[in-house]
């Protein structure tokens, strides 16, 4: 099996390529996922599914450690970086899979899901801290690396707002600058998403703004699960970097 912990540079030319009872399960998608995309995982096998409009097109095997809390699944081709929460309330999947390989699109994205009730706080403000980890994929959507790091999220349930930074960050042969999640509204159903801004990987390529998404898990809203997606550029490489975050109060 391919070794995706030690870092390569790939070059390439640059193409156009509220408050209350919350009932689960319900999930939150980013990047270059095809619709009707779905992760989970099977407890009894120890396996990654991944499915495309109710069809299953991939089990990954437990292949191994990463980061802190993490688990690297894979097969020859495809790799899912997956965690969940404490409590087993929550579940994220950053996902990869090269061109044509499950989809014609190919996979490179991030699922995140609530997988129980959550009783969403309408007041006070609450820190979450916990822990990141992804992948880098080129522009044929092959994994070129991984990385791992620290999470902070501070949600604000009076005015329904969160914002964090991903820090910390390194993986075998590289080191990235911080991820500051921008502010962005908390969602009556507990989902958020917004903007991302910094997380250049050093020496090698500059990120441009990003994306993440994200969803407040838990029965009493005390964890959190999201994601982001973002396009790192340098000299003439072109990686699209996807990570999954677990944090709790």
């Amino acid at each position: 099996m391919k070794n995706i912990v030690a870092f390569t540079a790939v070059a390439f030319t640059l193409a156009s390529c509220g408050g209350g009872g919350i009932p689960g399960p319900t999930s939150r998608d980013i990047g270059i996922l095809p619709s009707g995309f779905v992760a989970t995982y099977d407890g009894v096998t120890d396996e990654v599914v991944l499915s495309i409009d109710g069809v299953e097109v991939a089990r990954l095997a437990n292949d191994e450690p990463l980061g802190t809390g993490f688990t690297l699944f894979a097969d020859p081709d495809s790799f899912t970086v997956y965690a969940q929460t404490i409590s087993g309330d929550g579940a994220v999947f950053a996902v990869s899979s090269p061109i044509g390989i499950l989809s014609a699109s190919g996979l490179a994205g991030v699922h995140v899901a609530r997988l129980g009730d959550t009783d969403l706080p309408n007041s006070g403000s609450a820190t979450f801290n916990g822990n990141y980890a992804g992948l880098f994929v080129d522009s044929a959507l092959e994994p070129t690396a991984s990385i791992a790091g620290d999470a902070q999220l501070i949600a604000n349930f009076a005015s329904a707002s969160i914002s964090g930074n991903i820090t910390n960050r390194s993986g075998v042969g590289l080191t990235a600058d911080d991820v500051i999640l921008l502010p962005s509204a908390i969602s009556s159903a507990g989902a958020f998403s917004g903007t991302t801004t910094g997380g250049d990987i050093v020496g090698l390529a500059a990120a441009e703004d990003g994306q993440y998404v994200g969803l407040i898990v838990g029965d009493t809203g005390n964890e959190v699960v999201g994601g982001l997606s973002i396009v790192q550029i340098g000299f003439g490489t072109l990686l699209l970097e996807t990570g999954v975050f677990v944090a709790a109060e």
